[in-house]
């Protein structure tokens, strides 16, 4: 961690974005405009070395720096555009960086009395863009069993869980860990945000009326 801080590399890859075009419209049709990809410091690297049990692999991918309470950077995930195989689409910088929640608003970190949970950071980047909230906190954790490492910080919040359509077990036992609740949606949060099938409304509606 102390030697990625050191070589800034999320810097590079930002600088790397900002020279690409087609790499800013990758971003684009995930549904994070221009302004909130240089404010969460997204990136692009042209060719990222993966290891893989066949050998090296070698693939384009968008980065996403992963920062903490007060823009102190954690790891930096790569979302890779060509991945090995089709459920081998995520890796951090480095091994044995640990893995992290994206927070929506790194500033105020966990201080916020609402919290939505989703799966993923590109999640938790476009349900808060949508919500345009500053009360709600919206945090995209790297995966559904990653739940139980956030768990403890969450209780005593107002805590929403909004996993995908194939996680409602999961879904339930992570909301009855702190006290929350759950929003079922029959799409990917995000996939239905950018489809048009959910707006912000729509969203406020499910977030009101979830169910404990």
């Amino acid at each position: 961690l102390d030697d990625l801080r050191r070589a800034q590399a999320w810097v590079a890859y930002h600088d790397a974005l900002e020279e690409s075009e087609s790499a800013r419209q990758l971003w684009r049709e995930r549904g994070v405009p221009d302004d909130w990809q240089n404010y969460w410091q997204l990136g692009y690297s042209a060719g990222f070395p993966v290891a893989t049990k066949d050998g090296r692999w070698i693939t384009p991918t968008l980065t996403i720096p992963i920062f903490g309470a007060g823009w102190e950077v954690l790891t930096i995930r790569h979302r890779l555009l060509n991945p090995p195989t089709p459920n081998d689409k995520y890796r951090p910088e480095r091994p044995g960086l640990s893995a992290h929640p994206f927070l929506g608003d790194p500033d105020r970190g966990l201080d916020h009395h609402r919290i939505l949970v989703v799966e993923g950071e590109i999640k938790g980047m476009v349900t808060y863009l949508t919500l345009d909230d500053p009360d709600i906190q919206v945090i995209g954790i790297p995966g559904k069993s990653w739940f139980p490492h956030i768990a403890d910080q969450l209780k005593g919040h107002d805590v929403t869980i909004c996993f995908d359509p194939d996680a409602d077990q999961e879904a339930l036992g992570a909301a009855k860990s702190v006290g929350g609740k759950v929003v079922r949606i029959a799409m990917k949060v995000d996939d239905a945000i950018n489809a048009g099938a959910i707006d912000q409304r729509t969203l406020f509606a499910l977030l009101d009326g979830a169910r404990r």
